[in-house]
């Protein structure tokens, strides 16, 4: 295994979307079957809310997306 994160609850997500040129961010993720995993970043963030400012700098195609999913914090996962 070369790395891995546990997530927190879904309700907890946020998802940043391209939609006729606009950046749009909702609340919570929507996994579909049909959807698949490109990649991931993990990145350090003091809040949800600069985590999804990170998420619109990273160039999406239209109708593509991103979900910002919050982790456990690592003491959490140490017990």
């Amino acid at each position: 295994m070369v790395h891995t994160e546990r997530l927190r609850p879904d309700a907890e997500a946020s998802r940043v979307r391209r939609k006729t040129g606009q950046l749009l961010v909702t609340d919570g993720p929507f996994p579909e079957t049909k959807e698949v995993l490109g990649g991931f970043y993990v990145i350090e963030c003091d809040t949800q809310d600069e985590a999804i400012e990170w998420a619109k700098k990273i160039p999406l195609h239209e109708d593509r997306s991103i979900e910002v999913w919050p982790l456990w914090p690592r003491w959490m996962l140490e017990r």
